[in-house]
C-alpha cells in the first residue's frame, strides 16, 4: 500500500459505509462528482412507486441504500497527460428480481428479458446516466473501469447495456472474458464477464484482460494504457 501514496475512498451513498477505493502512485484529483441515480427521471410520481415497490421491496431507505453509487471524474496526471479515471460498481437489481421471479426458469427468462430489451430497470437507468455524463466530461481521454454488474453478452450476443456503452466508450478488453463468479463466491450463476474496462479520446489499451488470482468472488481486471 505504500507504494500507492495518493488514494480517495468514495462512499456508495449516506446509507453505508463501503464504497470504492482509488490507489495511486500519482497525485488525484477529483473534477466532477455526481449520483448515479436508479429511478428512471422521467416517471411520474405515481409511476416512480410502483416502480420502486417492484425493485426494492423490502429494503430500508426506498431502496436507495441498495442502489445508489457514486459517479467519479478523477484526474491523473501522467507524464504531463491528464487521464480522467471513473472507477465504477453499479448496482444490481438481479438478486431483487429472483425474488420476483417463479423458479429458476422464470428467473432466468425475467433476467434475459431485462438484460436484452429491458428499458426501466436499475442497470439500465444507471448506465444511461453514466453514458450522458461522460459524454459531457472534462478530460477527453477516459479509463471507465470496474465491476458494472452487466454482463457484456450470452452465446455471442452482447447485451442491451454493454451495446450501449459501447456508443461512447471503445471496450479496453478486446474478447469476452470471464470475470464472475470465482470458485470462492458463494454465487451458482454461470461464468459471465460483469467487470469491465473502457478508454475514449486519444487514449489507447495496450493489453488488458482478466486476472485469474483468488481472493475475492470476482477476478481482477487489469488494462495498460497509453
Amino acid at each position: 500500500v505504500a507504494e500507492y501514496p495518493a488514494r480517495q475512498f468514495i462512499a456508495y451513498n449516506k446509507h453505508t459505509s463501503t464504497g470504492i477505493a482509488v490507489f495511486s502512485r500519482h497525485p488525484l484529483k477529483t473534477v466532477r462528482a455526481a449520483t448515479l441515480r436508479w429511478v428512471p427521471s422521467a416517471l411520474s410520481s405515481d409511476a416512480a412507486e410502483a416502480y420502486r415497490e417492484y425493485w426494492a421491496k423490502g429494503h430500508p431507505d426506498g431502496g436507495d441504500g441498495f442502489y445508489v453509487r457514486p459517479l467519479r471524474e478523477i484526474q491523473v496526471v501522467y507524464e504531463g497527460k491528464a487521464i480522467g479515471l471513473t472507477p465504477i460498481h453499479l448496482a444490481q437489481p438481479w438478486r431483487q428480481l429472483s425474488k420476483q421471479a417463479d423458479g429458476k426458469v422464470d428467473f432466468a427468462l425475467k433476467t434475459m428479458s431485462e438484460l436484452y430489451f429491458g428499458t426501466s430497470n436499475p442497470l439500465i437507468t444507471q448506465l444511461a446516466v453514466l453514458s450522458n455524463w461522460l459524454k459531457a466530461g472534462t478530460t477527453p481521454e477516459k479509463l471507465v473501469l470496474g465491476d458494472f454488474n452487466l454482463p457484456r453478452s450470452f452465446a455471442g450476443v452482447p447485451t442491451l447495456g454493454f451495446r450501449r456503452l459501447e456508443r461512447v466508450l471503445d471496450s479496453a478488453i478486446p474478447r469476452v472474458e470471464n470475470s464472475f463468479p470465482t470458485p470462492s463466491s458463494p454465487h451458482s450463476y454461470p461464468p459471465m464477464q460483469i467487470d469491465h474496462a473502457f478508454v475514449a479520446g486519444d487514449l489507447q489499451a495496450t493489453a488488458a484482460g482478466v486476472l485469474p488470482l483468488k481472493g475475492s468472488d470476482h477476478y481482477p481486471v487489469y488494462v495498460v494504457v497509453r
